[in-house]
């Protein structure tokens, strides 16, 4: 290998099957030209057929299809309102948020706005919701001095 091959390396870190066989993957894979990692979902069928391009990215992630397998549901960073006392407009930027897209193809719905994004998420077995895992900011419990993007989250305890 030599390193103009980089450009070739894909990495797959997490995929999902569907009833009939098709394989749906998180593709990434670096860019040169911006000098990022840039992350895709494809569908790879189990017949010999080229790969089908589900997302555009740049960094879409945690693909998982809904139990009726209509539904595809992953992550993708978008602007989350932060909580923060000193500027309650302030934002994090890329924050990982919960999308979903008809599994068929179509334009991606962003279906959270957490401060922090989410961690990771789980269909409900009737594909009506999700559980997901995120992090919590506590409002007044911030420096005022640091930026709340830059503090560590505080454990809240579960609640349900």
């Amino acid at each position: 290998m030599q390193p103009r091959d980089i450009r070739f390396l894909r990495h797959v870190p997490k995929l999902d099957v569907t009833a009939t066989g098709e394989v749906i993957a998180a593709v990434t894979h670096p860019d040169l030209a911006t000098d990022q990692n840039v992350s895709v979902l494809r569908e790879f069928s189990a017949a010999d057929q080229p790969s089908r391009l589900l997302t555009r990215g740049p960094d879409d992630s945690n693909p998982q299809l809904s139990s009726c397998g209509r539904w595809l549901a992953f992550l993708r960073p978008a602007p989350a309102t932060a909580l923060d006392d000193s500027d309650p407009q302030a934002t994090f930027a890329d924050a990982p948020q919960l999308h979903v897209v008809d599994a068929r193809g179509g334009e991606a719905r962003c279906v959270t706005q957490l401060p922090l994004g989410v961690r990771d998420f789980r269909w409900l077995p009737n594909a009506e919701a999700f559980v997901l895992s995120a992090e919590v900011p506590h409002v007044g419990s911030y420096r005022r001095d640091i930026p709340a993007a830059a503090q560590q989250p505080r454990d809240l305890p579960p609640y349900i």
